[in-house]
């Protein structure tokens, strides 16, 4: 019964060192930047909010996790630098994560953020729709994704010039939620990128949804999702299992 519990421990407090910190890149509105935050810190997650995403350098990436990009409210302003999408992509490629909305799909379709095309699970497009209510169906298991939520639920989308884009899957992509607005196509799109992941919600995750409890646990489980322990992390985990079967060995 001791060593189990020494077994315990070594399993939980590498764990627990597993930092998942999230950079949101602001959305354009304080308000809607602290609503987010509170959300995700809500399931105990670190978040900073950065730059908008036309003056984010790549800088701010250092000991990041993964990436909100909800260019929500600021959609129009322009474009990411070159030199901010080549570090976001070989941030997600060296392992990060990277959580994207409607308005980056679009975006992507009009020309915008071009470099990073190819890490999005999903076709890009300049098709969108707007609607209130809009229905996720699970259509793949995960289960972190699927933690705690039904099988399907009904939430009201909020509207920035738009309120979801069409989705539709690159080949290798995989669609974990269907939806029922007025775009149509898939609602949560994801796949690996390198040894980073990368998730794509169809709609703009504005103040509306957010407060819907269930999408708020979507995009909480999302992060979580997304945020790909590094290898040093599983070294971690196996030289604290070591140093305590060692003790509890020694306590016998």
């Amino acid at each position: 019964m001791q060593f189990l519990r020494y077994l315990c421990l070594a399993i939980a407090l590498p764990c627990g060192m597993v930092a998942q910190t999230v950079l949101l890149l602001s959305t354009g509105n304080s308000t809607l930047n602290n609503q987010t935050k509170t959300v995700l810190e809500n399931a105990d997650y670190s978040v900073t909010i950065g730059n908008p995403y036309t003056t984010f350098t790549g800088a701010e990436l250092e000991g990041v996790d993964v990436v909100l990009l909800f260019p929500n409210y600021n959609w129009s302003s322009g474009d990411m630098t070159l030199t901010a999408q080549t570090a976001l992509k070989s941030f997600v490629q060296a392992g990060g994560g990277l959580i994207t909305s409607e308005w980056t799909n679009w975006k992507v379709g009009a020309g915008s953020f071009d470099n990073l095309e190819s890490i999005l699970p999903v076709v890009s497009t300049t098709q969108y729709a707007g609607g209130s209510t809009i229905t996720y169906t699970q259509v793949t298991s995960d289960s972190v994704l699927n933690s705690d939520l039904p099988s399907s639920f009904a939430f009201n989308g909020d509207s920035f010039a738009g309120v979801e884009s069409l989705f539709a899957a690159k080949t290798g992509a995989t669609v974990y939620y269907s939806s029922s607005g007025g775009s149509g196509g898939a609602g949560v799109v994801g796949w690996d990128v390198g040894s980073g992941r990368v998730i794509q919600l169809s709609t703009v995750a504005g103040s509306t949804q957010l407060a819907h409890s269930q999408y708020s646990l979507l995009l909480q489980n999302s992060v979580k999702w997304t945020a790909v322990p590094e290898p040093a992390t599983y070294l971690l985990m196996l030289s604290g299992l070591a140093m305590i079967v060692l003790l509890a060995r020694r306590r016998r």
